[in-house]
């Protein structure tokens, strides 16, 4: 059966991590593949190997495949690189998948993310599909629930969301003076803790980022994301640097993924589990490191000197 969903790959210099998510896709054989691969930093030798070994994988493509290419001969960088290449990505499609180079999708992602587009194409207010699946140790009776918080390592949305995302958080200040992030929120910390973050992103001129803008995007519309009760996606972003040697506590990359999921059973009533947020944000994104790691890294750091 032909896999008709199109399916965005985001590329820039790392053809090694590259060519396992293109792996996956060799497997699915997508009638509809997008290719975006960001150009080399100036003068750099390394970017300009990497960005031409991705390019060679694309001549892996051996089945009928409606390809379109988006190769830049100057870097765009990773925040307005990726975030112009899903644009670009929907002003062709109406909906679709975008997986970055370092995102390794289980089989059993692709008609996940399918069936989701598809049951929900028309309901405003769900504006993200993910496919990493964290804390799973909250439980839920359903085989996926509902959050307002995205996660972007392997996710899908459509034209209809991407339509409101604003590189720029233009309209940051409006969205703070309503207070209107506390309704997705229990916990007054958690609030203060999307503030602050999300206020940080909004006065960094550089803006080397996208995905932070796309949840004040979320929050600015109370958003829905859509999550699976169990993981999906193995993030191999760490391979071959210093922190894939580093004690990982957190478990964030090379997690196992649920090779046989089945999106069978839905939640009975489409609206955030604002537990679910809280819980995620305190054990997620306020997360820190026992007193035994933190000890380990000024350790390291004194002996590194």
């Amino acid at each position: 059966m032909v896999f008709d969903t199109p399916i965005l790959l985001v590329w820039f210099n790392r053809p090694d991590n590259a060519s396992r998510v293109f792996d996956q896709i060799k497997k699915l054989k997508p009638s509809k593949l997008y290719v975006a691969i960001d150009g080399p930093r100036e003068g750099n030798i390394t970017d300009q190997i990497g960005t031409d070994g991705c390019k060679r994988l694309l001549s892996e493509i051996d089945w009928p495949c409606n390809l379109q290419t988006l190769i830049r001969e100057k870097n765009a960088g990773c925040g307005l690189g990726v975030s112009s290449a899903i644009s670009w990505f929907f002003e062709q499609e109406e909906m679709g998948i975008i997986l970055e180079d370092d995102c390794v999708p289980a089989q059993s992602f692709f008609p996940y993310c399918q069936e989701m587009l598809l049951k929900y194409r028309d309901d405003e207010q769900i504006m993200h599909i993910a496919g990493t699946r964290w804390n799973e140790e909250y439980v839920t009776e359903s085989s996926y629930l509902f959050s307002s918080i995205s996660h972007i390592w392997g996710w899908a949305t459509w034209r209809r969301a991407w339509n409101k995302y604003d590189f720029e958080m233009k309209r940051w200040s409006e969205l703070v003076q309503s207070e209107q992030i506390k309704k997705h929120f229990r916990n007054p910390d958690n609030v203060t803790y999307w503030v602050k973050t999300l206020d940080r992103f909004f006065n960094d001129s550089n803006k080397h980022t996208w995905d932070y803008q796309w949840q004040y995007t979320l929050f600015l519309h109370n958003g829905i994301s859509i999550n699976p009760s169990n993981n999906l996606i193995q993030n191999i972003g760490t391979s071959g640097s210093h922190e894939s040697n580093s004690i990982n506590f957190r478990k964030i990359y090379f997690r196992n993924v649920d090779k046989e999921y089945k999106p069978s059973k839905k939640p009975t009533i489409i609206e955030p589990d604002i537990r679910f947020n809280d819980y995620h944000t305190k054990k997620f994104f306020r997360w820190r490191p026992p007193i035994i790691y933190r000890a380990y890294k000024r350790l390291h750091k004194i002996v590194s000197k």
